[in-house]
């Protein structure tokens, strides 16, 4: 086939290129040239009588005497499909080979392929291509429609492609570039960014839910962010290492204060119940996670609130 013998001119060719830009700079086609080479690239073996003679003229317009006699010639004198398909090889090896018509723009990244973004949803990604490139990018979450992103490469061929909005979790950034005289970037380049939330931001977006509103409806205040602090009622081999019972409302704070009001927190790990004991005082940060409904030591039953707990510090030790 013609378009695979096609591809292993361009591959060979595109490689060349890139081996040669690191010393030499490439010159820039003039429009008719990168015009008619991009016809025949375009065309195939069953090129039409039409297609030829639309070639042929477009051939005869070029400065390059090669260009203008024989290939214009073997277009214009091409009355089989054979005579045509041997024009279109021609003309492609001319391309190819005496005018790197077929050349790419070099597309390289500065930026990690992996960014971590903690507390924000911007970054900045930065690289290179050709001076004037047309930058364009997509960031896409999971199977939501891609978001376009676009940049422009300045005069040394450095480009900066601003990104907002990143939505937390894992997204993908492909990018890939475009100039004039230039067929686009052989196949995009990817970025991975992670967003995730720090506990400074977490702690700050908790608040305190009155304990009488969080008992009556749990279920009601799920997802909720809390603040809150609490004596440790039950935290033993009965509980387990990732969840405890705890009272969270203090009742005569001072020498006669006792706890009521029963939460169970469910720890994200048994390392954040380390060094707590029963009776400690506890402050915690986390998401209503709804109701929940324990078995007693006697037999019955009881449902509380349960919290999702991300941060749990001591505040009191008995």
């Amino acid at each position: 086939m013609y378009a695979v013998r096609r591809c292993l001119v361009v591959t060979l060719v595109v490689m060349a290129s890139i081996a040669a830009s690191a010393t030499v700079a490439m010159a820039e086609l003039d429009a008719p040239t990168y015009s008619a080479c991009q016809a025949v690239a375009d065309t195939d073996r069953s090129l039409t009588r039409a297609e030829a003679k639309q070639l042929a003229r477009q051939f005869k317009q070029l400065d390059a005497k090669r260009a203008r006699t024989k290939l214009a010639s073997a277009f214009t004198d091409a009355e089989t499909k054979r005579d045509r398909s041997r024009a279109a090889s021609a003309a492609f090896d001319w391309c190819a080979a005496a005018n790197d018509a077929y050349r790419v723009v070099p597309l390289a990244l500065s930026s990690p392929t992996q960014v971590t973004l903690v507390d924000t949803d911007t970054t900045v990604i930065t690289g290179t291509a050709v001076p004037g490139a047309a930058v364009s990018g997509t960031l896409t979450v999971g199977t939501s429609a891609p978001r376009p992103l676009t940049a422009q490469a300045d005069a040394a061929g450095a480009f900066a492609l601003s990104i907002t909005g990143v939505p937390m979790g894992t997204s993908t950034v492909r990018i890939s570039a475009t100039a004039p005289l230039y067929g686009p970037s052989t196949s995009p380049s990817s970025v991975t960014i992670v967003r995730s939330e720090g506990e400074g931001a977490f702690k700050a977006s908790a608040v305190e839910i009155p304990a009488d509103e969080l008992i009556k409806d749990p279920a009601a205040l799920r997802g909720r962010r809390i603040y809150g602090r609490a004596e440790v009622f039950q935290y033993d081999s009965r509980t387990g290492l990732t969840t405890m019972l705890v009272y969270v409302t203090v009742v005569n704070p001072g020498r006669y204060e006792f706890w009521k009001d029963n939460v169970l927190l469910r720890l994200t790990t048994p390392a954040l119940g380390n060094g707590i004991d029963n009776k400690d005082i506890v402050e915690f940060w986390g998401e209503v996670d709804g109701p929940y409904t324990y078995q007693t030591a006697i037999g019955g039953s009881n449902t509380v609130p349960a919290i999702a707990v991300r941060y749990l510090g001591l505040l009191e030790k008995q």
